[in-house]
């Protein structure tokens, strides 16, 4: 999320709030996970519901539930990748 900060590198969006930063310089500094999800969590809301400076369009979704007595060719892997060619229906 600091990708958003005034003046930061990889904002390339021009967009700034002192509001932003200062909760994500504040959650870098927290040692206590709560607290520090909980300013994440209102840098967020900053950032795509109150001024929305981008526009997520793009969620991942990985093969999560499938039946596996029906499809094969799932294998797990620290990508999570999944080609399509490699799966198959079983034979019933």
């Amino acid at each position: 999320m600091d990708m958003f900060v005034t003046d930061g590198g990889n904002n390339e969006t021009g967009w700034s709030n002192k509001r932003y930063d200062e909760l994500i310089a504040a959650a870098a500094r927290e040692n206590n996970a709560e607290k520090r999800f909980a300013l994440f969590r209102e840098a967020e809301k900053i950032l795509v519901t109150d001024e929305a400076p981008i526009c997520p369009l793009y969620y991942y979704v990985g093969i999560q539930f499938y039946d596996a007595n029906k499809l094969g060719g799932i294998e797990a892997n620290l990508l999570d990748e999944h080609p399509l060619k490699a799966m198959y229906w079983k034979k019933r």
